[in-house]
């Protein structure tokens, strides 16, 4: 008798979902995959609440649209949700985001057993990812496990917010507009950020040369 194997697929894709459920169809026959599928923060939190909650590993995209949510990054927040609830559960995330930083925090906030990047990864390390999670092992792709060994070179002095901060500046978002996305004041903000060019060695340089210094640095 097959196994069975309960994965909750958080991505609002059809057709990722679908490519999805295709490849290990074919290439693990040895299991019998029961799937749900989430696409909201909010489906989650239902989840969560009704005691609905019984899977083996969930699949996570951390870029869900918002639809009528007022959640930024619900995407990231409900893989910190699903993690502090079910500190057992194991969670492969997979996304088309490649920026260091960010996924420096997934691995910190989320805590991941698996991580790979969509546009890497093929069927074959799809199935080679679940299959090391289904035997209780980590597996992180080629670029994430790359992007960890240069980050832990540079980034022992920034703490999660002054990470965040680059992240968003490298982003786009003007400084100002800071505050909407962190829960400090403009003037913590401006402290962190002198911090941050001090440490890069730009005490008395704008925003793009603190982006360059990072860059050279291998944190973004």
């Amino acid at each position: 008798m097959n196994s069975i194997v309960r994965i909750l697929i958080v991505e609002d894709h059809l057709a990722m979902i679908e490519g999805y459920k295709s490849i290990l169809q074919l290439l693990m026959p040895e299991y019998n995959f029961h799937y749900s599928i989430a696409t909201s923060y909010s489906q989650i939190e239902s989840l969560i609440e009704k005691s609905r909650f019984e899977f083996d590993v969930v699949f996570l995209d951390i870029s869900l649209k918002k639809s009528d949510e007022k959640i930024e990054n619900s995407g990231i927040q409900a893989g910190q949700l699903i993690r502090n609830k079910y500190s057992d559960i194991k969670i492969l995330i997979l996304t088309s985001h490649d920026e260091k930083l960010l996924i420096y925090q997934l691995l910190q906030e989320i805590k991941p057993n698996g991580f790979l990047v969509k546009s890497d990864f093929g069927p074959m390390e799809l199935v080679l990812a679940l299959k090391q999670l289904l035997k209780s092992r980590n597996y992180y792709s080629e670029r994430v496990e790359l992007c960890v060994k240069e980050l832990n070179n540079a980034i022992h002095y920034l703490d999660s917010i002054n990470r965040k901060i680059i992240y968003l500046i490298d982003r786009g978002i003007k400084s100002k507009n800071l505050p909407k996305y962190l829960n400090l004041s403009m003037s913590a903000i401006d402290k962190r950020k002198a911090l941050i060019k001090e440490t890069l060695g730009v005490i008395k340089g704008t925003d793009e040369d603190l982006i360059r210094a990072a860059k050279l640095k291998g944190l973004i």
